[in-house]
C-alpha cells in the first residue's frame, strides 16, 4: 500500500536517508569487490608462457593483449625451474636443456616435439656403430682394428658424450683399464687417448683431443696412430659430421665406425655405395650384431620440446593445440576444446615459442602429455653426474650458499651430459675465507674469488688457475681519497694519519701497502701497521686474515664504530659485516666523513656526495676536481675483479685447468647454450662467478690488468706465511731440535 506523500516525507528524515545511502554504498562496494576479485582471479589464472632472452619485445606485445602472461627469464634453466614450480605454465626448451633438467625436476611434462620434415623419426638423429659383416660380435675382438670416428668440433647438439659413448662402452666391456694407463701427464684426457691408441690399430679420430691448444698438439704428436687414416692434418670434417667416418670405413679399409642411422641410410643409398652395404653390420650396445635392415641404435638425440607444468597439463593442452594449430602436425586430437587467441596474441606467442633461431617450426602434439623423465628414458640413458665420474677424479668445487650449491650441482650435470672430465663435485663451505682454507687443506680444489681475497690466497700457498677476462665494467680501480677541502698533502704525508679501509688484507689494503712499502720489504702487514695512525681495517682481529704471530694491534681497529642498528662494540671485534658501520667501501667513506683523514676505496657509484671527496693520485698530487672521476694514471692500481684459485701442489692441476676451460667453452656467454656459467641462476645473481664475467683468461695471461694484479700479489713472500704454514715449520724445527738434544 502506498503511503501518503506527507507520511513518506515524514518517514525519511535526514538520518534515514543517510543510513540508506550508506547501506546502498556498502552493497555497491561488496559488488565492486566481488567483481574485482573475480577479475583478479581471472587475471591470476591466465596461463604464463616462459619467455627467454631475445624474445622480450614479443613478450611485451603479448602482455599488452591481456590474454596470456609472459614470464621473462634470462635463460632456459630458469625457464625450466619456473615451469617445474608453476611460476610459468609452459615454454619451449632444447633437447640439451631438457636432458640437463631431467635429474632435478619432477613436475614437468612434454606436450609435444618440435619437428622437421618429413616428421617421421622420433629423434633428431640416432647414433650407431658399424663393423664388417664378417665380425661375429663382442668388443674384445676389435683389438688392433682400424677405427673410424666422425671427429670432434664445436657443436651444441652433437655432444662429446655421444661421440665417446662407444669408447666408454668399449672400456667397460673389455679388460682395458683406463685408470691404470701410464701417461706423462696423468690427466684423464691423456689416459683416454692412450688407451684408444694402444687398443686400436691405425685410426682416424679427427678434431681436437682437448680445448687446450698446446696440450692438444702434444697429444697428437704422442699418439699419431689416431690420425693415421685421416687426411687434412686430422682436422674435423666440416660438413655432414657423421658421413666422414663412413668415408673412412669404406675408402680406408676401416673395421669399425661411429656414425648416425640417417647417415648410414643416405650413404648406402648413393648409387656408387649400394653394392657395399652387404659388407657391413651394426654392432649393438650389448655386443651383438644385426643387419643393416634391422638397425640397433645406441642413443637418440631428442627433438626440442614444448613443456608444461604437470598440474595444469590437462587444461592447458587443448588451449595450446588451438593457439598453435597452424604449426601443428599432430594426427588426431581435438582442436575445438580450447579458446582461440586474438591474431596479435597468437603471432606474439608463436614468436616467443619459436624465435628466429629455432631450427624446427612444426609441433607434433601428444594426445597425452608425458612426464619428462619417462619421455627421455625412451631415447637414451641419462647418467647422473655422480655416475659419470671416471677414476675417482673430480673437480671439488667450493660453494658458499645453498643457492650456489644448487647451481654447482646443475653445472656438474651439464658437464656430465657434455662429456667433460673430470666431473664437478660440489662442496659447501661457510664463506670464501673458508674455501681458501679448505683448498689449502686439500678438502676442495677450486673456487672463484674476488681479487679482494688474492693476498690471503697467496699467503696460503694458492695461485690462479684462471683469471676473469677484462672489460670496462669488470675492473677494480683502487683510489686514495681525502676530504675535498684537503690541501698540500702527498702520500708520504699520510704517515701516522687516520686511515679508513674497506677491509684488512683486501685489494685496497694491498695496493696501499705496495705503494708505501720499501722495495726490500715484503712483510706488508708490518709495513701498514707501522705507517698508519688509528684506523679502521675491518677484519684485522681475525686469525683468518692476520697471522697470530704478528699480534693484534688495537690501532688497526681504533676508528671502527658499531652500526647503530646493531648491539656490541666493533672497536674490539672489528667485524667484516654490517655490524661494523665502516665495513666495505661505503663504510670507508663514512669513516672518512666521520673521523678519518684518508680512505682507500675501489671506484664505484656510492650513495654519497662525491663532491665531498678528492682523489690523491698515485704520483702524490691531488686531483684537480672533486669526486672519483679520474683517469687510470691517477689510481693506485687498476686490476681484474676475480680469479679461480687452486693449490700450487695439487696433483690434479692439469685436469682442473682442462675442465675449467671446457666449462667456459660450452657454458660461457651464449644464450643458445643449455647452461650459462656466467649468468644468474634461479633468479639469483653472482653464483659461482660474477655475472659480469665475460669469460676466462689463462694463468699465463699477459693482459694489462691481469699483469697489474699479478704485480700486486707478487709481494707476498715467506715472511707472510699463513699461521698454519708457520706452525708446521715451527713444529718440524722443534722436533729436529729435540732429536739432537736427546742425541
Amino acid at each position: 500500500m502506498l503511503l501518503p506523500v506527507s507520511s513518506l516525507d515524514d518517514s525519511f528524515d535526514d538520518r534515514k536517508v543517510f543510513k540508506m545511502k550508506k547501506w546502498t554504498f556498502s552493497i555497491a562496494m561488496v559488488i565492486l569487490l566481488y567483481v574485482g576479485r573475480r577479475a583478479n582471479a581471472q587475471l591470476s589464472n591466465k596461463f604464463k608462457v616462459c619467455a627467454k632472452f631475445g624474445t622480450y619485445n614479443e613478450c611485451q606485445q603479448l602482455d599488452r593483449t591481456n590474454e596470456i602472461e609472459c614470464k621473462k627469464n634470462f635463460h632456459s634453466v630458469d625457464c625450466l625451474i619456473n615451469v617445474n614450480s608453476g611460476a610459468s605454465s609452459f615454454g619451449s626448451v632444447t633437447a640439451e636443456e631438457a636432458l640437463l633438467a631431467n635429474p632435478f625436476l619432477q613436475n614437468v611434462v612434454v606436450l609435444g616435439e618440435y619437428r622437421s620434415e618429413p616428421y617421421l623419426d622420433d629423434s633428431v638423429f640416432q647414433t650407431v656403430v658399424l663393423v664388417k659383416s664378417t665380425y661375429s660380435g663382442g668388443f674384445s675382438g676389435l683389438s688392433g682394428a682400424r677405427y673410424c670416428h666422425p671427429g670432434f668440433k664445436y657443436d651444441l647438439e652433437v655432444t662429446d658424450f655421444l661421440l665417446k659413448e662407444f669408447e666408454l662402452q668399449l672400456f667397460n666391456s673389455t679388460s682395458l683399464n683406463l685408470c691404470n694407463a701410464e701417461t706423462t701427464t696423468s690427466t684423464l684426457v691423456e689416459k683416454h687417448v692412450k688407451t684408444l691408441a694402444d687398443f686400436f690399430g691405425p685410426s682416424c679420430r679427427p678434431g681436437p683431443l682437448t680445448e687446450d691448444v698446446s696440450f692438444n698438439q702434444q697429444l697428437k704428436e704422442s699418439y699419431p696412430s689416431l690420425c693415421e687414416l685421416c687426411s687434412d692434418n686430422c682436422a674435423p670434417f666440416t660438413d655432414q659430421l657423421f658421413m666422414s667416418s663412413l668415408i673412412c670405413l669404406t675408402q680406408k679399409n676401416g673395421d669399425v665406425a661411429v656414425s648416425s642411422l640417417n647417415s648410414v641410410r643416405n650413404f648406402f643409398n648413393i648409387s656408387d655405395n649400394k653394392d657395399k652395404a652387404q659388407n657391413y653390420r651394426y654392432l649393438c650396445k650389448n655386443g651383438t650384431v644385426t643387419t643393416l635392415d634391422n638397425p640397433c641404435v645406441w642413443s637418440k638425440q631428442p627433438w626440442d620440446l614444448l613443456i608444461a607444468n604437470n598440474d595444469i597439463k590437462d587444461t592447458l593442452l587443448p588451449q595450446v593445440k588451438v593457439w598453435l594449430q597452424s604449426h601443428s602436425i599432430s594426427e588426431g586430437g581435438s582442436y575445438s576444446a580450447g579458446s582461440p587467441l586474438s591474431p596479435t596474441s597468437r603471432e606474439s606467442l608463436i614468436s616467443v615459442l619459436m624465435p628466429e633461431d629455432r631450427k624446427f617450426k612444426k609441433i607434433k602434439f601428444f594426445d597425452n602429455p608425458v612426464n619428462l623423465t619417462t619421455y627421455l628414458s625412451g631415447l637414451r640413458n641419462v647418467s647422473t653426474a655422480t655416475e659419470a665420474v671416471q677414476c675417482g677424479t673430480t673437480v671439488n668445487w667450493c660453494t658458499v650458499s645453498n643457492a650456489e650449491q644448487e647451481k654447482c650441482n646443475w653445472l656438474a650435470q651439464a658437464g656430465a651430459n657434455r662429456g667433460i672430465q673430470p666431473i664437478v663435485n660440489c662442496v659447501q663451505a661457510t664463506d670464501k675465507l673458508s674455501c681458501i682454507s679448505q683448498i689449502y687443506n686439500g678438502v676442495v680444489d677450486v673456487v672463484d674469488i674476488d681479487t679482494n681475497f688474492g693476498y690471503l690466497a697467496r699467503r696460503n700457498g694458492l695461485s690462479a688457475l684462471a683469471f676473469a677476462e677484462t672489460v670496462t665494467r669488470n675492473l677494480t680501480t683502487v683510489l686514495i681519497v681525502v676530504k675535498s677541502n684537503t690541501t698540500d698533502i702527498n702520500i708520504e704525508g699520510l704517515k701516522d694519519k687516520k686511515g679508513c679501509f674497506p677491509e684488512y688484507a683486501g685489494i685496497e689494503w694491498l695496493a696501499f701497502a705496495n705503494k708505501i712499502r720499501p722495495r726490500s720489504t715484503c712483510d706488508l702487514e708490518v709495513v701498514v701497521r707501522d705507517f698508519v695512525g688509528d684506523s679502521c681495517m675491518p677484519g684485522a682481529h681475525s686469525n683468518d686474515r692476520r697471522p697470530v704471530s704478528n699480534g693484534y694491534d688495537s690501532k688497526l681497529c681504533g676508528l671502527c664504530q658499531v652500526n647503530p642498528a646493531n648491539q656490541g662494540s666493533t672497536a674490539t671485534t672489528c667485524n667484516t659485516d654490517s655490524t661494523n658501520l665502516f665495513y666495505g667501501n661505503e663504510g670507508a667513506l663514512r669513516c672518512l666523513q666521520s673521523t678519518g683523514e684518508f680512505a682507500v676505496i675501489s671506484k664505484n657509484n656510492y650513495n654519497v656526495d662525491p663532491n665531498e671527496f678528492r682523489v690523491l693520485c698515485a704520483n702524490g698530487s691531488l686531483a684537480l676536481y672533486t669526486g672519483f672521476n679520474v683517469d687510470q694514471n691517477c689510481a693506485l692500481t687498476v686490476v681484474i675483479n676475480s680469479e679461480v684459485i687452486v693449490k700450487n701442489s695439487n696433483p690434479k692441476i692439469k685436469d682442473l685447468s682442462i675442465a675449467i676451460f671446457e666449462f667456459e667453452r660450452w657454458f660461457g656467454q651464449d644464450s643458445r647454450k643449455p647452461f650459462e656459467l656466467f649468468n644468474q641462476f634461479n633468479s639469483t645473481w653472482d653464483l659461482l662467478f660474477k655475472d659480469s664475467t665475460p669469460g676466462l683468461d689463462s694463468a699465463q695471461s699477459q693482459n694489462q690488468y691481469v699483469t697489474n694484479y699479478k704485480n700486486q700479489v707478487s709481494a707476498v713472500c715467506s715472511t707472510s706465511l699463513s699461521t698454519k704454514t708457520a706452525a708446521s715449520l715451527l713444529t718440524i724445527f722443534l722436533a729436529i731440535l729435540s732429536v739432537r738434544l736427546n742425541f
